[in-house]
């Protein structure tokens, strides 16, 4: 309630803005699908999202206020409440946060309804330093699919609407150092849980430049694992080239994984186009789809820190800008070790600022009982390995 107050005192003199977004999607059903008998031909999924953009400044204080409300629907809500590889973010609660801040409204076979606050932030500001406390958004790493050195809300490989990343719970220090360097100082918290002695993260990040070179220096102690990596980016030949390698040590297991990618962007005639390719290495991975899971591996999906199982991977994008109204994107995922993957791609049409639509297809390729491919269960069903059809629409207000 005091939130609410403060917000509706404060709006006159801020600035308030808006998102109404809509999602839908189709995912069709082979006919061995074990999903068949309870969901007829097609899975669907239907999501309403609204957030309110609440920003007050008083000198050099900054407050930020999000609220979002969710309502989901469809055939997802049954079968899929969580998926490894979601096109849209899914409405999250903060089970794992250190504020619990949401609350689901209404939860049922055919309905669930999440209000939540994502941003909750007040930030102090001066020319060399600034401090910012409370639930905001954290983003380390350089990586365009996948994100080995984002340990704190990293989207999935196949999101298709990046535009807000979820807050976490936390206090986030920044100071220039020099003329081209930077320190940043960060904690983040969660609530308690006898599974981690320590359920929090500390970690320090030092960026610098050095001529054409950028370097981050990151160490950290997270969830009690130890994490130190390193980031390198550097310009090739007009492309620019990302390099990341991160060790983290649990007890005394230590894994390292790994990251490089390579983007350009040019022009064919009057059309734009962005390119990229990306090689990674999750040292937590399987050599083999076959393989037991560990659970190393299983507590990190279930943090969201990762979304696939094997070691290596390989993707390829494209974004074309046939018109200044019309672009679109594609996405090439690769399992290097199985030889499964995904190919993505979506369309995207903004006739103005106050809109934009999307739409496209995610498919899968791959033999049966690959990560991508379908799944063979008992009693020749099978799970997975069909293509989803989405579509999305968002209104800025």
């Amino acid at each position: 309630m005091i939130l609410f107050a403060l917000f509706s005192t404060s709006v006159t003199t801020a600035d308030l803005t808006g998102r109404l977004k809509t999602f839908a999607s189709v995912t069709e059903l082979p006919d061995s699908d074990i999903l068949k008998p309870t969901v007829n031909d097609a899975l669907t999924d239907f999501r309403l999202d609204l957030r309110l953009m609440f920003k007050h400044a008083e000198g050099p204080v900054r407050l930020e206020f999000d609220p979002t409300l969710t309502w989901t629907g469809g055939d997802a809500i049954q079968v899929l409440r969580a998926s490894s590889l979601p096109l849209d973010q899914l409405p999250g609660n903060d089970s794992t946060r250190y504020f619990d801040w949401s609350d689901e409204l209404i939860s049922d076979n055919e309905n669930r309804l999440v209000t939540r606050i994502d941003r909750l932030s007040v930030a102090y500001r001066q020319p060399s330093w600034s401090v910012q406390v409370g639930r905001q958004a954290i983003s380390w790493g350089s990586g365009l699919v996948f994100q080995p050195l984002d340990l704190f809300s990293p989207f999935a490989p196949t999101t298709i609407d990046r535009e807000f990343k979820p807050g976490v719970d936390s206090v986030l220090f920044e100071s220039l150092v020099g003329r081209s360097s930077e320190l940043q100082l960060l904690w983040i918290g969660r609530q308690d849980d006898s599974a981690y002695p320590e359920p929090h993260t500390v970690a320090m990040k030092w960026h610098t430049k050095l001529s054409e070179f950028s370097l981050d220096l990151i160490v950290a102690e997270h969830i009690s694992d130890e994490f130190a990596a390193l980031s390198l980016s550097l310009p090739v030949a007009g492309s620019l080239l990302r390099i990341e390698s991160s060790r983290l040590c649990s007890g005394t297991t230590c894994t390292i994984s790994s990251l490089a990618n390579v983007d350009y962007t040019f022009s064919l005639g009057p059309t734009l186009l962005y390119v990229f390719g990306e090689f990674y290495h999750n040292g937590f991975g399987l050599d083999r789809s076959t393989d037991e899971v560990p659970d190393a591996l299983n507590e990190r999906l279930a943090r969201g820190e990762l979304f696939t199982l094997m070691k290596n991977y390989g993707s390829l994008g494209l974004n074309i800008t046939w018109h200044p109204l019309w672009s679109q994107s594609f996405i090439f995922l690769n399992n290097l070790e199985d030889g499964s993957g995904l190919i993505q791609t979506a369309v995207n049409y903004e006739p103005g600022d106050a809109t934009r639509m999307q739409f496209g297809v995610s498919a899968p390729f791959g033999d049966s009982n690959t990560e991508f491919g379908q799944r063979e269960l008992r009693d020749d069903f099978t799970s997975g390995g069909g293509a989803t059809w989405f579509v999305s629409f968002a209104y800025y207000f």
